[in-house]
């Protein structure tokens, strides 16, 4: 039965949307999520950021259970004339696999851009909410403790192919690093889809 000026009462839950933009491009934990779109974060002078290798991290090589040093991908706020896009991949996530990753992801923090910085490359986006994006806490540089490591240059290089060349080569053009201080070593079992020349 339908009451003439009366709507039910709707309760519409919404996942959170992180934004991808690194080894998460090309992680199995998100995997299985479901994509809204890939889309590229444009600079503002309001928020104005670039993508670069600033965040120390350790980490077990599944394989030969060696504790490995090096300096990941983050986002920094910049100047806005050293702002650069920043393409990646937005996802729907659930509360309890967001807290995984908040526990996992040490060393960063989370930030929340408004969806209207991002613009979309394969679909448009219905979702208006906040998008969540981890970026460091601490900004560091690479060190010879702390290198750039090839092999997760290709490990984030495997995710953009996912969408398409020309969007994996858009990652390599928008990454601001000091190319002199990759470490050229890989896990033997690594597929390389590309190298590095310095």
């Amino acid at each position: 039965m339908v009451l003439h000026g009366i709507l039910p009462h709707i309760t519409l839950v919404c996942m959170p949307i992180l934004f991808g933009y690194g080894s998460l491009m090309n992680d199995p934990f998100t995997e299985h999520f479901k994509k809204i779109a890939y889309a590229t974060l444009i600079p503002t002078p309001d928020v104005s950021m670039r993508r670069s290798f600033n965040n120390h991290c350790i980490w077990t090589n599944s394989v030969t259970k060696k504790i490995i040093k090096h300096t990941s991908l983050g986002l920094e706020y910049v100047p806005f004339a050293e702002a650069r896009p920043v393409n990646g991949l937005l996802v729907e996530i659930t509360d309890a696999k967001l807290e995984e990753i908040i526990q996992r992801e040490k060393g960063y923090r989370r930030v929340y851009l408004p969806m209207s910085l991002f613009v979309y490359q394969t679909r448009s986006c219905y979702r208006k909410d906040p998008v969540t994006v981890f970026i460091p806490e601490i900004l560091h540089n690479p060190t010879k403790e702390y290198p750039i490591r090839q092999e997760y240059i290709d490990l984030c290089f495997r995710g953009f192919l996912k969408c398409s060349q020309a969007y994996a080569d858009l990652f390599m053009a928008t990454t601001y690093w000091d190319r002199n201080k990759i470490r050229k070593t890989r896990n033997r079992r690594a597929r390389s889809t590309r190298r590095i020349s310095n």
